[in-house]
């Protein structure tokens, strides 16, 4: 049955677009992705130069990012603590669900202050 059906795992080698597009690269170099054929641009591309002088530039500003992100996700995950324990006792009369989501969400924001 492998000699009959056409598909992926089955057939050996690369579909025939791939070779084609091998093919187009080769006698056309100007015409591939990268304009320059199968060897490739002979330089580092221009966005990866851009980005590295934007991270160099701006890691200061990364940095107190994500430790604004860190106590922000830290607050919010506390606030839901509040809400959850409020809404099982006020509303749903569940006190040890409470008692265990409290506990569930500030071991997590424990967790995600010490990561």
């Amino acid at each position: 049955t492998s000699h009959n059906a056409r598909m992926p795992g089955l057939t050996a080698g690369t579909p025939a677009w791939y070779e084609k597009e091998l093919e187009d690269r080769d006698a056309l170099p100007e015409s591939s992705p990268t304009g320059y054929g199968m060897d490739g641009e002979p330089q580092p591309y221009k966005h990866f130069e851009l980005l590295r002088a934007a991270q160099r530039e701006w890691w200061g500003c990364e940095a107190y990012m994500r430790v604004c992100f860190l106590f922000g996700m830290m607050h919010l995950v506390m606030a839901f603590s509040y809400w959850i324990t409020l809404h099982n006792i006020a509303e749903l009369g569940m006190i040890w669900c409470s008692n265990l989501g409290a506990a569930g969400l500030t071991a997590g924001v424990w967790i995600i202050f010490r990561l």
